[in-house]
C-alpha cells in the first residue's frame, strides 16, 4: 500500500540524502577509484571525532574510546592503510558527528552540510561493500552500522531504519554476538564490547518495531548475552583479566544500560498487549505492572539516586527513563480500558457502564507525557543530544490526544491540551527533514485539522450564545457541527464510534481503512 503525501502545512524540502544501499550502484563506481574524494581533511576529521565523543558516544556507549582513539588518529593520518570495515566505522563516526550538530531543517539543508553527509554515507556504503559485510561481518562493521542507523534515523523513514536494523541483527547473529561471550572463552574486554553492541542493536529494533505498530516478543532473538556492565571506559582495557566492579550511580555506560532495562520491561508489556480478551489481559496485568515498578525502582537505585541534575547527560536520562516507563504504564491502562469497552456497554443488571472518568484520566496523563517528551527536545540544556531525542516523535500520544479531542466535545475544548498539541506539531515540523513522513503523519495532520475546525465552531457558538439577542441554540448544534466537519475533506464511514480506534496499537493501515481520505492526493 502506498502512503499519502504529507499533508502538513509546512513546505517540505526534497530529500537531503539518497536512500542507503549496500548494492554498490554504478553511479558510485567513480568513487571507488578516487576514494579520497569522500574523506574529510585531517583537520575536519579530528574535529568530527571530537564532536562524536561529546555528542554521540555518551548516548550509547558501544565504543571503548581509549582503545579506539589511537586507531582513529592513525587512520586519519594514514588513510591508505585502513581496512574497509574500519573505514566504514570512521565514516559512520563522521556522519553521526555531523548529524549531531544539525539543529533544524535550515542547518540540514546547508549545501556544505548536505554534500558532506552524502559523501560520508557513500563512504559507508562502499566500505561495507568492499568488506563483504553481508557475508563476512566484523565487529567494526557492525559498530559502524549501529552508529550510522542511530544517526540516519534523522533523515530516513522508520521503515528503512527497521529494515536496516533487521539486517544488522542477522549479521550479528552470524557472528554469535547474541550469545554470552564466556561460551567462547573470550576476554572480559571482548565480552563487554560484544554485549554492548548486541543490546544496542536489539533495543533499537524494539523502538523501530513500535514505529510500525508492532511489538517484540522475548524469545524472538534467541540470545543469552548478559546485560552490559555499569562502568566507565577507564575501568577496563583489552588487558583486563577479570570483570571490573560495577558502579553504583551514573557511569558512562548508564545511558545504554538504562535503555536495555527498559527494553526488558517493554518485552513484558508486549506480551501483555498480545492478549486478545479482557480475562487473559486482567490475569497478566499485575505481573506486567510489577515488571514496570521493578524496573523503575532498579533504575533509581542503581543509576539515578545520586545523579547530578546539572550535568546534561545525567539529567536527560533520568527524565527520559522515567517518561518511557510512565508511558509503558499508560499504555497498559489504555489497553485495559479498550478491553473493558469492547467487553460490553452494560453490566450484569443491564445498566450502562460509564468509562468517562477512566478515559478522562488517560487523556490528562497522555497530555502530561506529551509535555514531558517535549521538554526532552526543547530544553536547551540538552542541545548536544536533541539530534537523537528529536528522532523519536511522540506519534502514539498525539494520536490518542487528537482522537479523544476529535470524538469528545469536552476534550476538544481543552485549551491547555490543544496548546501542548500545537507545540508538539511545531517541534516535529521544525526538526524533521524527512520529505515523506508517511501515513501516520498524514493522518495526524488531518485529525489536527478536524479538531481545529471543531474548536473554531465551538468558540463561534459560545460567542453567539453570549450575544444579547441570541436564540436558544439547537440541542444538536454541536453534533451537527461535527457532522459538517467530518464531511469536509475527510469522510467517515459511519459515526465516530464506528471508526477503527487507532489508539496505542498504531495500526496505521487499519486505521486508514476506516478513514476515506478524499482530500488527500496519493502517489
Amino acid at each position: 500500500m502506498t502512503s499519502p503525501q504529507n499533508s502538513s502545512n509546512v513546505d517540505t524540502p526534497g530529500p537531503v540524502l539518497q536512500p542507503f544501499s549496500l548494492l554498490h550502484p554504478i553511479s558510485q563506481a567513480a568513487y571507488v577509484d578516487n576514494f579520497e574524494s569522500l574523506l574529510p581533511t585531517r583537520r575536519r576529521a579530528i574535529q568530527l571525532w571530537q564532536t562524536f565523543i561529546l555528542n554521540v558516544d555518551p548516548m550509547f556507549k558501544i565504543l571503548h574510546i581509549p582503545t579506539v582513539q589511537p586507531i582513529v588518529y592513525a587512520a586519519i593520518n594514514e588513510p591508505h592503510d585502513v581496512k574497509p570495515d574500519l573505514r566504514a566505522l570512521l565514516f559512520a563516526i563522521y556522519f553521526s558527528a555531523l548529524t549531531s550538530t544539525l539543529r533544524d531543517v535550515a542547518s540540514c539543508l546547508n549545501q556544505d552540510h548536505e554534500a558532506e553527509l552524502e559523501r560520508f554515507k557513500r563512504g559507508i556504503e562502499i566500505s561495507l561493500s568492499q568488506a563483504d559485510f553481508l557475508d563476512q561481518p566484523t565487529m567494526q562493521a557492525l559498530q559502524a552500522m549501529a552508529i550510522f542507523i542511530a544517526a540516519f534515523r534523522r533523515f530516513g523513514s522508520g521503515r528503512s531504519i527497521w529494515t536496516l536494523n533487521g539486517m544488522v541483527i542477522r549479521a550479528a547473529q552470524l557472528m554469535g554476538i547474541h550469545r554470552d561471550g564466556k561460551l567462547f572463552n573470550l576476554s572480559p574486554f571482548d565480552q563487554e564490547m560484544r554485549h554492548r553492541l548486541w543490546w544496542k542493536i536489539i533495543s533499537t529494533d524494539s523502538r523501530t518495531l513500535e514505529d510500525q505498530g508492532m511489538w517484540t516478543t522475548g524469545n524472538r532473538y534467541l540470545g543469552d548475552a548478559r546485560l552490559p556492565l555499569n562502568i566507565d571506559d577507564r575501568d577496563m582495557s583489552p588487558q583486563t583479566t577479570s570483570m571490573p566492579q560495577e558502579h553504583i550511580g551514573f557511569a558512562e555506560s548508564t545511558p545504554l544500560l538504562s535503555i536495555c532495562h527498559i527494553h526488558i520491561a517493554g518485552e513484558a508489556v508486549a506480551q501483555l498487549l498480545l492478549c486478545a480478551d479482557l480475562e487473559s489481559y486482567s490475569e497478566k496485568l499485575p505481573a506486567t505492572q510489577e515488571a514496570i515498578d521493578r524496573t523503575r525502582a532498579e533504575l533509581e537505585k542503581k543509576f539515578f539516586s545520586n545523579h547530578n541534575p546539572h550535568i546534561p547527560i545525567q539529567r536527560l536520562f533520568s527524565n527520559l527513563t522515567k517518561m518511557i516507563l510512565d508511558k509503558l504504564e499508560w499504555q497498559c491502562q489504555e489497553r485495559l480500558l479498550r478491553h473493558k469497552q469492547n467487553n460490553g456497554r452494560e453490566d450484569a443488571k443491564g445498566e450502562a457502564r460509564n468509562y468517562d472518568a477512566e478515559s478522562d484520566a488517560l487523556f490528562i496523563r497522555a497530555c502530561e507525557l506529551l509535555d514531558a517528551s517535549l521538554e526532552l527536545v526543547l530544553d536547551e540544556i540538552y542541545t548536544s543530544y536533541t539530534w537523537h531525542t528529536s528522532s523519536y516523535p511522540p506519534y502514539e500520544l498525539l494520536t490518542f490526544i487528537l482522537w479523544r479531542m476529535y470524538t469528545s466535545s469536552t476534550q476538544s475544548s481543552t485549551d491547555w491540551a490543544w496548546q501542548i498539541v500545537l507545540r508538539s506539531f511545531a517541534s516535529i515540523e521544525e526538526t524533521s527533514i524527512i520529505p515523506d513522513m508517511g501515513t501516520r503523519w498524514s493522518i495526524l495532520c488531518k485529525l489536527k485539522e478536524k479538531v481545529a475546525g471543531l474548536r473554531t465552531h465551538t468558540q463561534n457558538n459560545l460567542q453567539f450564545v453570549g450575544s444579547p439577542d441570541h436564540s436558544p441554540p439547537h440541542a444538536g448544534l454541536e453534533r451537527e457541527a461535527r457532522q459538517e466537519n467530518h464531511d469536509a475533506d475527510v469522510s467517515l464511514e459511519g459515526t465516530t464510534s464506528d471508526l477503527e480506534d487507532p489508539l496505542f496499537s498504531m495500526d496505521w493501515t487499519t486505521f486508514q481503512q476506516s478513514l476515506n481520505m478524499d482530500g488527500m492526493s496519493w502517489p
